[in-house]
C-alpha cells in the first residue's frame, strides 16, 4: 500500500495527520475548522515506539469498537506509556481515530475491557516483522489494521518466519489463538511494499 505525501497546504487545513500502515511515513491534510467544540476523551498511553514515531492510546469508547487511538510522536512530548491523557479525535481516510490536542489528564480513565473480535482466516494483511527472539522461537508483526482491532501486534511463530529478517515487509493470514490474540499464518515477503 502506498501512502501519498501531500506537499501543499490547503487553506483551513492542518498538517501532521498520519494515515496508513506505516503512519510515520505518510501524511495527508484534513480540514480543521470544526462547527462545534470537539468531544474530549479520557484514555491511557498504551504504547509508543520512538523509532517508528507513533504509538496508541487505549480508551474505553474506542475499545468498545475494537480499536485504539493513534498518536503521533509530536503530541507525546514528555508523556510516557501508562500516563492518563485527555484528547480529542479526528479520523483518517479509513475512519481510524487519531489523537489531537493531547494533554495529561487529572481524572482517572475508566478501565478498558476489550471485546473479542473475529478474523476472516482467508483475508490477507500487510505488515512488518517488528521483532523476533530466536531463543524463544517467536516474534511479532506490526500490522496497523489488526492493531486497531485488537490493540496489539500479531504473534509470529518460528515456523512462519521462513528466514525473513526483522524489518521485512510481509503479507499474511491471521487467526485468533487460545488467548484470543491475533497470530500470523502463511507469512510471505511482500515485494509490493519495497524495503527488506
Amino acid at each position: 500500500v502506498e501512502w501519498p505525501l501531500v506537499m501543499s497546504l490547503r487553506a483551513g487545513a492542518s498538517p501532521f495527520v498520519p494515515d496508513g500502515t506505516n503512519p510515520a511515513d505518510g501524511f495527508h491534510f484534513v480540514d480543521s475548522a470544526p462547527t462545534q467544540a470537539p468531544t474530549r476523551y479520557l484514555g491511557r498511553i498504551k504504547s509508543f515506539e520512538p523509532r517508528n514515531g507513533y504509538g496508541f492510546i487505549e480508551c474505553l469508547e474506542f475499545a468498545q469498537k475494537n480499536c485504539d487511538v493513534f498518536v503521533h510522536k509530536d503530541l507525546i512530548g514528555q508523556l510516557e506509556v501508562g500516563d492518563p491523557v485527555e484528547f480529542s479525535v479526528i479520523y483518517n481516510q479509513r475512519h481510524q481515530p487519531q489523537a489531537r490536542n493531547l494533554s495529561l489528564a487529572r481524572a482517572t480513565p475508566p478501565e478498558v475491557v476489550r471485546p473479542r473480535g473475529n478474523i476472516d482466516e482467508n483475508e490477507r494483511f500487510q505488515g512488518t516483522i517488528k521483532s523476533f527472539q530466536t531463543q524463544k522461537g517467536f516474534g511479532f508483526i506490526a500490522c496497523d489494521a489488526l492493531h486497531h482491532r485488537f490493540g496489539r501486534d500479531v504473534f509470529l511463530h518460528k515456523d512462519q518466519l521462513r528466514g525473513l529478517p526483522v524489518g521485512a515487509k510481509v503479507t499474511f493470514r491471521a487467526k485468533l489463538n487460545r488467548q484470543q490474540q491475533p497470530q500470523a499464518m502463511d507469512v510471505v515477503r511482500d515485494d509490493s511494499q519495497g524495503g527488506l
